[in-house]
């Protein structure tokens, strides 16, 4: 089973978080242009870090919406992984598990 890549990825958050803080201000578009990941993956990216503060919406030229990056935002540390990580954790630790573990 391989991971898909969704904005959960932390690679592909860390790709678009590299051209974000490398730009300033961005919009989804510069960061499709640069990293090839789509469209719905950008603006929901972008959703995700106006929603922990890491940016912040500017007036763009409409219907365009712009952001700027709070470069004193610190990421607060994933304290034990990802879902999957710890679920595969889990699992690991147990001896025996059934399906519905």
């Amino acid at each position: 089973m391989t991971r898909s890549r969704t904005s959960k990825s932390p690679e592909l958050r860390q790709v678009a978080w590299g051209v974000a803080l490398r730009l300033g201000t961005f919009g989804w578009a510069e960061i499709n242009v640069e990293t090839g990941i789509s469209e719905a993956t950008c603006k929901q990216i972008i959703r995700e870090w106006e929603a922990a503060g890491a940016v912040q919406p500017i007036a763009g030229p409409k219907p365009r919406n712009m952001w700027t990056v709070d470069r004193d935002f610190v990421w607060p540390k994933e304290r034990y992984g990802t879902k999957e990580d710890r679920m595969w954790l889990a699992m690991r630790k147990l001896t025996t598990f059934q399906p519905l573990d």
